[in-house]
Order: C-alpha cells, then sequence, then structure tokens
C-alpha cells in the first residue's frame, strides 16, 4: 500500500528539522507497521541510561533514581522481548 504524504507535513518537516542529521519525521509520515519494534526503542533507552549512569557522581542523589529506572526498562525490555513487541 502506497501511502500519498500530504505536503503540508512535508513542508513542516523542512522547515522544522531542515532535513539534517538527527530528522524526525512528522508522525503523519511514518507508516504503519513497520519501523523499529518497541523492544528495540527500550534497549536503546537502557544503554542511554546505563551511560548516564556510568557518568554520574554515586554522591548524586539521582544517581539512585537512574539505578531504578533502568531496572524498570530492563524489566519492560524483557516482557517486550517474549511478547514479540
Amino acid at each position: 500500500m502506497t501511502i500519498k504524504i500530504n505536503p503540508l507535513w512535508t513542508a513542516y518537516n523542512t522547515v522544522n528539522n531542515e532535513g539534517g542529521e538527527g530528522f524526525n519525521p512528522h508522525p503523519k509520515t511514518i507508516t504503519t507497521g513497520g519501523g523499529e519494534p518497541l523492544w528495540s526503542k527500550l534497549d536503546d533507552k537502557k544503554y542511554r541510561l546505563e551511560n548516564l549512569l556510568n557518568a554520574t557522581s554515586d554522591a548524586e542523589p539521582r544517581y539512585e533514581e537512574i539505578k531504578a529506572e533502568i531496572k524498570v526498562v530492563a524489566a519492560a525490555l524483557e516482557i517486550a522481548k517474549k511478547a514479540g513487541i
């Protein structure tokens, strides 16, 4: 199925994102059913949180918050992988 992209959405992308690095298309231009699975996004979030944790001193108050968030994301990641989403 071919989806026709509204020219206004294309203009929105051109103006706001300038088509450069880190280009984030307007949600209406993304086809449904394709793209990155949820578990992949969660894996990426876990990776970024682990990098943030490594760069954070354990004396900082947010250190424990980041560790707790990593545990939650890791649990959600396992559920998403088992469910295949």
